[in-house]
């Protein structure tokens, strides 16, 4: 961790990813081994597991509500929350196409997530809301960057759902160029 303005970095864990603020920007929340882990940035001491490995998958890609009460996360291809304040996890959805991507972000209205769909043949970000209990299709992503993450079935594209719910932002590619190459006396 390093404030913006520029410093010294300090060593927050040995270890972890899939990262998330706390809402109030007091702690973290981390991926390691499986389980979500909280760090108080004010007082240090050690983190605290927000979830727990039950089902063997391992949980990720953690996104606070935006009133901060809960953590949603992926565990395989469902969507999970667990109280930030501690008690029970539970299964919030399972989405219904088969690719599921890997991040998620909790809005308003729902909690939106990146997905393949092979109706639309297309990676589409969708919503699933709240009050309706249904996933519906926000936007179909266009130009996108292929090959690049490791765990993001080769691609890699985060999005951001602004917090009034009425702008997405995501990386597009307009214009790529591939160079061929002709290798003399190849052996």
């Amino acid at each position: 961790m390093a404030p913006a303005a520029g410093a010294k970095a300090a060593r927050v864990t040995t270890g972890g990813e899939g990262i998330a603020w706390a809402r109030d920007g007091k702690a973290i929340y981390y991926q390691q081994r499986g389980v979500i882990y909280e760090y108080k940035l004010e007082g240090g001491g050690e983190p605290r597991a927000i979830t727990s490995d039950r089902r063997g998958r391992g949980a990720g890609q953690p996104t606070p509500s935006l009133d901060g009460k809960y953590l949603y996360y992926r565990n395989g291809r469902s969507i999970w929350r667990a109280p930030v304040k501690g008690g029970e996890q539970e299964l919030v959805f399972e989405p219904g196409a088969p690719f599921l991507l890997p991040h998620i972000e909790a809005g308003r209205a729902g909690i939106y997530f990146e997905e393949f769909d092979p109706g639309e043949r297309a990676f589409t970000i969708s919503l699933y809301g709240f009050d309706t209990k249904r996933i519906t299709h926000v936007l179909r992503l266009e130009h996108l960057a292929f090959g690049r993450g490791r765990n993001d079935i080769g691609r890699s594209n985060d999005f951001s759902v602004s917090a009034d719910g009425k702008f997405v932002l995501h990386p597009r590619i307009d214009q790529s160029q591939t160079n061929l190459v002709v290798v003399e006396n190849f052996k």
